[in-house]
């Protein structure tokens, strides 16, 4: 059996490490482990063809994470508007505009509150969900918010959790 090893350098790491990823012409199962402990935790992922999964033990237990390779899909740059909801708060409205950045599928946000100008990024996936956070010109925390994306008709509903740890949501239509 041919292994291949192929060496990554983390960069989002305490202290800094290098993976190392083990792979096998005969097999599809690659085998990722850290040199040591970061961040807390140690990783172990196996990859099939279209699909990553990637446990993380450490001290407070075990996380899995799964998903799929990365696809480019279609570009929702744009002008959004926002319909939402706050606990104990009115029913607001914002104005987004999303812009391509560097990376496929990740967006800068422009956004236009009754009372603020936020700035994020929003991030679509081919799983059909849209993640999205605003940050104040201070760079706290206003929103993170996740839910489905619509292709077809670029509409997306999200949950949403605000930096004063009220709850609610986003309706998010193309303008």
């Amino acid at each position: 059996m041919q292994t291949n090893v192929i060496t990554i350098t983390v960069t989002n790491v305490v202290g800094g490490t290098n993976i190392v990823i083990t792979s096998s012409s005969n097999d599809v199962q690659t085998i990722c482990t850290t040199n040591f402990t970061t961040n807390g935790f140690s990783f172990v992922a196996k990859s099939r063809p279209n699909h990553l999964t990637l446990q993380a033990t450490g001290d407070r237990g075990h996380v899995l994470f799964g998903g799929i390779l990365l696809q480019h899909l279609q570009d929702i740059s744009g002008s959004y508007y926002a319909l939402g909801r706050k606990q104990d708060s009115p029913n607001f409205t914002e104005f987004l505009t999303l812009s391509a950045s560097d990376l496929p599928n990740v967006y800068d946000v422009l956004a236009q509150t009754p009372t603020a100008t936020l700035t994020g990024t929003a991030i679509v996936s081919a799983q059909k969900r849209l993640a999205l956070q605003l940050m104040t010109q201070t760079n706290s925390i206003e929103s993170v918010s996740v839910g489905s994306f619509n292709f077809r008709n670029s509409q997306s509903t999200l949950s949403t959790r605000f930096g004063d740890k009220k709850s609610g949501n986003l309706r998010l239509f193309p303008n």
